[in-house]
This record gives C-alpha cells, sequence and structure tokens, in this order.
C-alpha cells in the first residue's frame, strides 16, 4: 500500500513549514512561538488564508478536507515546526462539535476563515477529559439558559472570541445522556478567564462560568444529546495531536542522527559506534510504529477508529518518552541547552501524554470501546 500524502497536502505542509520558519522565534526561546499577540494572531490568520485551518473540516461545513488525513497532515507539519502556540487543537475541536450540526454554524466560518479563534471548553478537575464526564450546569430559566462551572486546561484560551462549553442539562456527573453544548462569547457576563503557560511552551487556561446567560440559539444540537459530537470531537484532537508527536519525533530522530555524524571524539565521529547506531534505530522504529498507529486510525471509521486512536495516542505517548530521553542522552548536556532545537522537542513530547489522556486513560479506554465493539 502507498501510505505516502498526495502532492496537495505534500504541498500544503510545505506552506505551513516554510511559514514557520519564517516567522517563528528562534530556537533558543522557550519553544517556537509567537512573540505578541498582535503577531500570533496576524500568524493565525495567515496560516488559515494558505488553507491550514480549512484543511480540518470537510467541505460540506465550509472546510476543503477531504477525509481526516487532511487532518493529519497538517497536525504533523505543525509538529515537524514546533508551532505550539497556536489554536489549532482547540479550533479542531470546537469545529467538530458545531459541524455536528445540519446546518453550517455561522461561526464555523469565520473560524474556518481564520477570523475568529473558537475553542473546547470541556475538560474538568479531575476528569482527564472523559467525554461524558460534565459537573457544568446548565438550567433553562424564561427561554434562556444559565450556565454554571469550572472548565479546566481549555486550550489558549486567552485567545478565544468564542467558546464551545459542555454543560450537564440532565442526569448524573458521568452520564452520557444529558449532556449539551453551548457556544459562548468570551465577553459573557459571568465569564472569566484564568490563564497559564504549559511547561512545553503552550498556552491553556481556566474558565469559571458564574450564571452566564445564553440564548437558546446558543445551544448546539438537541438538548441531552451532546455526547456523541463531544467523543467525536475529543477523538479527533487525539489524533491530531498524536500525529503532531510524529512530526515532532521525525524531526528529532534526524537532528539526533546528524548530531552524531558531526560530533566528535576522539577523532571520529560518535556516530561511528555501533552502539549508537543501534540507538538510532531503535527511535527509527518506535517512531514508525506511531505513525502506522495513527495511518491506521485515520483509515478507520465509527467505533473501530475510536479504538484505534486510543491505541495511537497510547503508542505515541510511550514513543515520545522513549524518543525524547534517548536523544538528549545521545546530545549529552548540550541537549539540554535553550540554544540547541532538541532541547524543545523533548520537552513538548515529554509532557505528550499529559494532553487528552495519558497510557491508563487511553489503555481503559481501548479495552471498553473493544468490549462494545465484539458485544
Amino acid at each position: 500500500m502507498d501510505f505516502e500524502f498526495s502532492y496537495e497536502r505534500k504541498a500544503l505542509a510545505e506552506s505551513i513549514a516554510r511559514f514557520a520558519r519564517d516567522n517563528l522565534s528562534t530556537p533558543s526561546h522557550r519553544s517556537k512561538q509567537f512573540g505578541s499577540t498582535a503577531a500570533k494572531t496576524q500568524g493565525w490568520r495567515s496560516l488559515a488564508e494558505i488553507g491550514a485551518v480549512g484543511a480540518l473540516f470537510q467541505q460540506d461545513v465550509g472546510g476543503f478536507g477531504d477525509d481526516t488525513f487532511d487532518v493529519v497532515n497538517v497536525f504533523e507539519a505543525l509538529g515537524r515546526e514546533l508551532v505550539v502556540d497556536l489554536p489549532f487543537l482547540g479550533a479542531l475541536m470546537a469545529g467538530q462539535v458545531l459541524a455536528s450540526t445540519p446546518a453550517t454554524h455561522p461561526v464555523l466560518d469565520k473560524l474556518v476563515s481564520g477570523e475568529q479563534v473558537v475553542t473546547l471548553a470541556h475538560c474538568e478537575p479531575g476528569a482527564l477529559w472523559e467525554p461524558s464526564y460534565v459537573t457544568a450546569c446548565a438550567q433553562q430559566r424564561s427561554g434562556a439558559w444559565v450556565l454554571d462551572g469550572i472548565k479546566a486546561a481549555v486550550p489558549n484560551a486567552q485567545d478565544a472570541q468564542h467558546f464551545v462549553v459542555s454543560a450537564r442539562t440532565a442526569g448524573a456527573s458521568a452520564d452520557e445522556d444529558g449532556i449539551t453544548p453551548f457556544l459562548v462569547d468570551a465577553s459573557a457576563e459571568g465569564l472569566r478567564v484564568r490563564p497559564y503557560p504549559e511547561i512545553d511552551g503552550g498556552r491553556a487556561g481556566e474558565v469559571v462560568l458564574e450564571s452566564v446567560v445564553v440564548a437558546d440559539s446558543a445551544r448546539i444540537g438537541p438538548v441531552h444529546e451532546g455526547h456523541t459530537a463531544l467523543q467525536q470531537a475529543i477523538a479527533a484532537g487525539t489524533l491530531a495531536i498524536s500525529a503532531q508527536a510524529v512530526g515532532a519525533m521525525d524531526q528529532l530522530v534526524q537532528a539526533t542522527t546528524e548530531y552524531l555524524k558531526v560530533r566528535k571524539q576522539f577523532g571520529a565521529p560518535i556516530g561511528a559506534n555501533q552502539a549508537l547506531q543501534h540507538r538510532i534505530v531503535e527511535m527509527m522504529l518506535e517512531l514508525e510504529k506511531a505513525r502506522s498507529a495513527v495511518i491506521n486510525a485515520a483509515a478507520l471509521s465509527g467505533s473501530a477508529q475510536l479504538q484505534a486512536i486510543s491505541a495511537a495516542k497510547l503508542t505515541a505517548n510511550q514513543a515520545a518518552r522513549r524518543i525524547a530521553e534517548e536523544a538528549i542522552q545521545l546530545h549529552g548536556g548540550i541537549g539540554m541547552t535553550w540554544e540547541l532545537e532538541p532541547a524543545h522537542y523533548a520537552s513538548w513530547l515529554s509532557m505528550l501524554s499529559s494532553r487528552l489522556g495519558d497510557d491508563d486513560v487511553h489503555l481503559d479506554r481501548y479495552v471498553a470501546l473493544a468490549e462494545t465493539v465484539t458485544a
């Protein structure tokens, strides 16, 4: 089988890489971030103009993506260039929820064009991105809805003009039924954002909702029936960040291989040492296992894809840790310096398991979905 991306996808990935190299800060920074809010906004809009945002969504909702491989292509390119501070992940998940309704949501059009940033506010303290765990509540009053609750680890919360907020409208905290998503303006009265930097260079925030009133038109989809849309959105984000890890790992393996060719000890490149060559091969094997798991998940659909996505994230988590650790070991002390790119890649990869579920979460989810598929 041919797993090569099409010419159009390769061209988009090359455009993303070229933009990142021309516009992002130097590797001596904590990560390749935009220097200011204005620069970040312009960077987001520029990447949207070249199609990086539109490729994440299907044509019937205003994008021009054909299938899941378009998402994989974009995020792998972002990972290879270590673009960690732009709101792609939250936008993908929020957009998936907005796209779940029969009619195209007008905010989705602005998201695809890069005019606005919309992110998903679903995760709650201690919930580990479980799709059905929602304690934030929404009560209907006089034809409107009143939202209360706290959302944690909201990607790029400080950049968003809108939040897609999951709220419980019926049932207990872990019930699949009784969840309804709402589109909430970031400037709504009673909504507060507490932004914070992440250790890998990204940005997130806590979103606090205290008696936030939204019109019924802000409701996304039928009342109580938001679980499936949220589950698919989180799964799409999980696959995307796994693909992003593949791109970062690929770049880190290449950088480590090149370093072993130029670093000399006792008059010879240390890469001539067979033991170190074997360690590079082991890194390559870990990379290819993760890449294969992502490709497999992207090629499936339905419940089988949900299961394969958990397998891909688990594989990527493990590969990321091993490759990051090996890269630092093979570079030696210089690999820990901010002046050298591997330090930034290793930092991001080391934190991968903390995003959208660690090993235990996805192993449990894989087993649960396997039981569903075979039942």
